[in-house]
Order: structure tokens, then sequence, then C-alpha cells
């Protein structure tokens, strides 16, 4: 075993940066003792009580989980929203289960997984402590549970391929939950529609993950190499390659396997085969009976700063990228104070301060920036920069951009929403800011017409939600009388519907707007609306 340790030690130097996870469901089959997806779907059934027996379901899909997921959820979708045995469920998750006849399903099985403890198996308890210890950049798994976010509280959880396609992820501290969480049910790929919409943005998606394969080494665990869901992402990182390239990741793809007999634990070279590729793509396939070992090797590997510090310093580094370089000098820490100290630092940070850096770099942000910026709360834009340098120029064309968000903050607005005198902007920004209200976001007049019978037959945002599609719910939240827009229930409605094709309409942005005036505009107001 020492033998195999100081191989795989040496095997990880090989590589200036730190490894990413890559987990799967026998992950959790071990840690957490949850079932395959064939028996947590049979469980499923067996908890509901009266749909048709498993075996049934297997007899009419060829043993396909997605579509056997599929009818379950047609099946169940009724009796959810009727029977008295799911009352409790119904007056938890109402509102998410309008959304789709699949949520009922997804809500019992993420309700399950989370009632799902750490395992008591002793063994696996000395792996878990081990585990807790590695030394890693961060984390990809298509797992659902939340025990990852348990060992690791400080990462960042970037939940769907929607929210890590559109976030500024740093890829440190970070954990990736491309198919979704049981605390966002709705999230989940489960049914053979999921999939099917996942594998639409999986090139997407490649591209995205394409920067850690190809700068870090990646530890598969939890999957057989078999498994469908990674041949599929790795074919379409492949396919982004060339021949060259693809050489380069021989040794950055390892393969955990899990060892039953007594064979002895070692490291190899090995391949897989790859959808419409006729060469087996190398890697590198590590047997072992425990996998204590190969966490205490992870642990073992050069220590850096804390998780939280690495994430601060690289988003500074990132938004220092966004505008021109200082033209003075950037202050040094205040714990270095002797030349002599300095020598013994490997990595030496500077911040300057925010106002002394050039703003010209924001000249490059533009609408859809701000836009997202907004609902995601996400880019870190300094608000002085953005009303002094970025508004100006969306004034001269945009129409439905948020302005009040970064006025506010920039301390450019009084209590009641309007610009300071004591500040200088442009007349043209003046006669935009006094001029908006509530109607300004109002829906074309064939929609406006019904603004009486929306405020009498909806009290909230999630009541138009759950009766009308996503286009019509679009149209009808700025009817409402303002007291019943709550600004959660609308972030929450911005962010669950943020994709590309919606992102296009009209509507939606000045949705987000409404947003923008509702939250911002009126201080008093600020997350009371």
């Amino acid at each position: 075993m020492q033998e195999l340790k100081e191989d795989l030690i040496k095997h990880f130097q090989k590589f200036n940066t730190a490894p990413f996870l890559f987990v799967g469901s026998g992950f959790s089959r071990r840690y957490i003792n949850l079932e395959t997806w064939g028996e947590l779907l049979a469980k499923t059934i067996h908890e509901i009580n009266g749909i048709r027996p498993y075996e049934y379901y297997q007899s009419k899909t060829n043993s396909d989980n997605a579509k056997i997921a599929s009818l379950i959820a047609k099946e169940l979708h009724e009796r959810w929203w009727t029977e008295e045995k799911f009352k409790n469920s119904r007056e938890e998750f109402r509102f998410e289960a309008a959304k789709s006849e699949q949520a009922p399903l997804k809500y019992e099985i993420s309700k399950y997984i989370e009632s799902k403890s750490i395992t008591s198996n002793p063994d696996f308890l000395e792996e878990i402590e081990a585990f807790k210890q590695v030394n890693v950049d961060g984390i990809i798994t298509t797992n659902w549970d939340n025990f990852l976010e348990s060992v690791f509280p400080d990462f960042i959880k970037y939940i769907g391929q929607s929210e890590l396609l559109f976030a500024d992820s740093l890829n440190i501290g970070e954990i990736y939950k491309i198919h979704g969480c049981v605390s966002n049910p709705n999230s989940l790929i489960l049914t053979s529609e999921d999939y099917k919409s996942f594998e639409t943005q999986n090139p997407y998606l490649a591209a995205k993950l394409l920067t850690i394969f190809v700068e870090h080494p990646i530890i598969f665990l939890g999957y057989s190499m078999h498994d469908s869901n990674v041949i599929e992402i790795l074919t379409s990182i492949v396919n982004c390659l060339n021949n060259e390239n693809i050489d380069k990741l021989k040794d950055r793809l390892v393969f955990i396997k899990r060892i039953k007999d007594d064979s002895e634990p070692r490291i190899a070279d090995s391949s897989i085969l790859l959808t419409d590729r006729r060469i087996p793509l190398p890697i590198k396939e590590i047997k072992l009976k425990s996998f204590t070992p190969l966490y205490e090797v992870l642990g073992s590997l050069k220590k850096r700063l804390p998780v939280k510090v690495l994430r601060r310093m690289k988003g500074m580094v990132y938004e220092f990228v966004k505008t021109n370089e200082p033209t003075e000098k950037i202050l040094v820490s205040e714990n270095i104070t002797k030349p002599e100290d300095a020598e013994s630092i490997e990595y030496y940070f500077g911040v300057g301060i925010k106002n002394q850096l050039s703003m010209y770099g924001y000249k490059g942000v533009g609408a859809r920036e701000l836009l997202h910026d907004l609902v995601f709360d996400d880019k870190n834009l300094n608000s002085t920069a953005v009303v002094e340098t970025v508004i100006p120029n969306l004034l001269k064309g945009g129409k439905y951009f948020p302005v009040f968000k970064y006025l506010r903050k920039a301390d450019y607005l009084t209590k009641n929403g309007k610009i300071k005198k004591t500040v200088v902007v442009s007349k043209k920004l003046q006669d935009f800011v006094s001029e908006v209200n509530v109607e300004r976001f109002y829906p074309s007049k064939t929609y406006s017409k019904k603004k009486i019978q929306i405020q009498k037959n909806h009290p909230s945002i999630k009541s138009i939600n759950q009766l009308h599609d996503l286009a019509h719910t679009i149209y009808y939240i700025p009817l409402l009388k303002k007291e019943n827009i709550l600004i959660s229930d609308l972030r929450s409605f911005l962010i669950n519907n943020w994709h590309e094709e919606v992102y296009q309409n009209t509507h939606f942005k000045k949705l987000i707007c409404l947003y923008d005036y509702l939250k911002y505009a009126v201080k008093e107001e600020v997350g009371l609306v």
C-alpha cells in the first residue's frame, strides 16, 4: 500500500494545479446508503402505494429508468394533487409543483433523499474523515444529495446547467451539480424529457468544463468507466480538441475502481471508448479496496491558502482584469513588516483602492451583463463605474436595462428615488429616472386591458404562475397590485426562468427592470414590496 501511495504522489505532482473530483452515484451509495436509480424509483413506487409495480415499468420501457420516471410522474401527478396522503407535500411545495407535471415526483424523491443520513460503517467513516482533508480545486457531480456540500461547506454550489453556464465561476472551491440538487427539486435531471433537454445543452456544458479538464487532473469517483453520463460529457469535451490536445488528457483522467477480492491495489494505464470515436481515450485506473489511501495522498498534496481566501483573491483579480491597469502602486499587505519576511512568502498579493483603478474596461459592459447582474448579483461591478461609464452608453439606444440598483449603491438617489441635486448626471438620465413608474413595465394594450381581472383573481406572482403558462405569467405580473408583487417571489421567478430563449423576450427584460425599480428606487420600500 505504501508503494501505491508513493506512486500516486508522484503522479499528482506532475501537475501544477490541484485535482478536480468528478463524483458519481456510487459515492452516495457508499457514504449515505442511497439506493441505485432503479431501486430509488422502485422504492418511490412502493411508498406512493397503488401505482403499478416497478417491474411493469421495466417491461414497458426496456428498463430505461428515465422513461420509467416519466411514466411514474404522469401517473402520480393527479393523485398528488388530490389525495390526503400528499396534503403536507402540497402545502410545502404547492407553487413549485405547479411548474410541471413531473414536479411532484421530483419533490417526493428529493424529500426522501434529504432524509438519508451518513453511514454508520466504521470503515467508511474513516474514509469520510480522510476525505474532509483532501486538497482539491473543485467538484463536478451528477449526484442530487447534499453530502458533498456538508463535507465542503466553504465551497460555492452551482445547480444545473443553466446556473453554471451563466455564472462567472472561478474554478476554485466550487461544486457543479450538473444534474440538479434536492435543495431545488425542479432542477433534477430525472425523466426522459429532462435528459433530452440536458443533451441539447451538453456541448455548452462541455465548453464550460473544457478549461478544467485541460488544466487539472480529473479524478472520477463513484462511476463505472462505462457510465453513459461520463461517456457523453467526455465525448463532447474530446470533440472540442485536436488529436495533440487529446493526448495531453492521458494522465489527467483518473478513474477510481474499488476491488472486492484480494487483488493488489495498483495504478495502471487503461482506456475508455467514447461515442463515435474509433480510437480509445487513454486514462489512468486506480484499483483500491479502501479509498482512505487515495484521500490521504490528496490531503498531502502541497497545502495552499484556505478556499475562501483563494476565491476572494481570484475574484478580485477577475474584477481587476475587467478594468484598466492602475496608474499608482498597489497597496502592500500590512502583515509584511520587514524585507526578510518577504523572502519566505510564496504568493504576494496586493490590493489597490477601488476608486483609483481605471474604469475604462467598463465600456465593454452592456445591458445583458447588467440584467444578469441585477438578477443573480454575481458580477461585483463597481456601481459608480456603471453609472458614469455604462449607463450613458446604454441611454443612447437601449430601452430596457436596470439603473436603480447602481444609482442606489453609488449613492446617487434620494430617499424617494430621485437623482440627488448634489450629483451631476446628464439630463437624459435625469429624465429617464423621473419618468419611470410601474406602468412603464406593463405589457401591450391587449394584455393591459386585463389589469382589473388580474388584480381581482390573483393575490400574488405564485398565483399567476400556477394558473398560466410562462409567456402569460410574464405579461401579467406587472398588472398585479404593487403591494402584491413580492420582491423575493419576483426574483425567484426571474432566476428559475432565465435561459436564452426567454431572455430574448422583451417582456422578460421589462420584468427584470420592474424588479430593479421596485427593489431599489424607493428606499423605504426596499425589501418590503
